[in-house]
C-alpha cells in the first residue's frame, strides 16, 4: 500500500471529504486530492504528514510505512509536539509556521510547473527545428532580454 493510499483511508477515518480535510489543513482540496490519487508521481507532501499529526494526531511513522497505529494515543506522543518543546514554540506561533510550509510549497510546485512547461517548449522546438525569428528577436529586445 502506498503513502496516497494511506492517507486516503486517514480521511476516511476521520469521516471528511478532500475539501473539508483541506480546509482543516489550510490547504486546497486539489493538493489532498492530488496527494491521494499520486499524479504524476506526487507523494504525500511532508506538510500534509506534518500537518495531519498536528491536527489529528496521525502517526507519520503509519503513513510512510504503515507500521504502527494510524492514530497516537497521547499528544505527547505526537511528533510536532516533541519539535515544538525542543524549539520552545507557542501554538500560534506553530501554526503560523504550518502556514508558511504550506504557502512555501505551493510556491515550489508553481516554479515546478514553469520549468517543466519550458522545458516542453524546448523539446517541442528541438524537434520542429524552430529558430528565433526577426519578429521574436525584435520582441526580445524591447523586453531587456538579450538575443
Amino acid at each position: 500500500m502506498t503513502e496516497n493510499e494511506r492517507l486516503k483511508i486517514i480521511r476516511r477515518k476521520l469521516g471528511l471529504s478532500q475539501a473539508e480535510l483541506a480546509e482543516r489543513l489550510y490547504m486546497k482540496q486539489g493538493s489532498i486530492s492530488d496527494a491521494e490519487r499520486g499524479s504524476k508521481g506526487i507523494k504525500v507532501s511532508n506538510t500534509i504528514k506534518f500537518l495531519l499529526n498536528k491536527e489529528f494526531y496521525v502517526n507519520i511513522e503509519w503513513i510512510e510505512t504503515g507500521k504502527g497505529e494510524i492514530f497516537l494515543k497521547k499528544e505527547s506522543e505526537r511528533d510536532i509536539d516533541k519539535v515544538d518543546k525542543e524549539l520552545g514554540l507557542e501554538k500560534e506561533e506553530d501554526l503560523t509556521i504550518s502556514r508558511l510550509i504550506t504557502l512555501l510549497e505551493k510556491k515550489d510546485k508553481q516554479l515546478e510547473n514553469l520549468i517543466r512547461m519550458l522545458d516542453d517548449q524546448i523539446q517541442i522546438n528541438k524537434k520542429i527545428n524552430v529558430r528565433p525569428d526577426s519578429a521574436t528577436c525584435a520582441a526580445a529586445s524591447g523586453s531587456g532580454i538579450e538575443k
